[in-house]
């Protein structure tokens, strides 16, 4: 039976990759714009990378979570319902969401320019 640990990872670990790396990659933008440093574009495809394997990854122990929550032997629990099988699916179903969005956010620098013309 999946932990409310493990349950709130699967759910909440994919749209925290998402925003951990929004604000990473504007971090390494405006740093680069700001200092000139040209290693600001491999760093956000790097950012990228880590993110969407993270988020990944993620994905396929939420998807574990899942078969793991509909072995639970129900006699032996309080009855908790259907509910740690639904946060698994949806943890899995946002991983999904979010890992697209990791990979289209981190795929903006190879067609925009990082700074904008001075």
């Amino acid at each position: 039976m999946p932990t409310s640990r493990s349950l709130a990872l699967v759910f909440l670990g994919a749209p925290t990759l998402w925003a951990l790396h929004l604000g990473l990659s504007y971090f390494l933008v405006s740093l680069g714009c700001g200092t000139g440093w040209a290693g600001a574009k491999p760093a956000v495809v790097v950012a990228t990378i880590l993110c969407a394997a993270a988020a990944m990854a993620i994905g396929l122990f939420a998807w574990k979570q899942r078969k793991a929550a509909r072995r639970g032997d129900v006699e032996t629990q309080l009855d908790p319902g259907p509910v740690p099988e639904f946060l698994a699916i949806s943890g899995a179903v946002l991983a999904v969401l979010f890992t697209g969005a990791i990979v289209m956010a981190g795929m903006s620098p190879f067609f925009l320019p990082l700074c904008p013309p001075s």
